[in-house]
């Protein structure tokens, strides 16, 4: 919960639009590496932003394990 309000503070503090990347922590580090990318948006312009987006990140071959609404 503390990174999603933390997130929202910072899509706040930069115009609506924040993105961001870092390198996620996992167990098995030596199989394969991870990053985390946080994307934060205040009032989308449409309906259907989200789907966009998430259209976007699958046609960069991001794999999406959670996306907060």
């Amino acid at each position: 919960m503390a990174r999603v309000l933390w997130l929202f503070h910072q899509g706040e503090r930069h115009a609506g639009i924040f993105l961001d990347m870092e390198k996620a922590e996992i167990e098995n580090a030596a199989e394969r590496e991870e990053s985390r990318v946080l994307f934060a948006v205040a009032n989308p312009p449409q309906g259907n932003f989200l789907p966009q987006i998430m259209e976007v990140f699958n046609r960069l071959d991001l794999g999406v394990r959670r996306a907060y609404t």
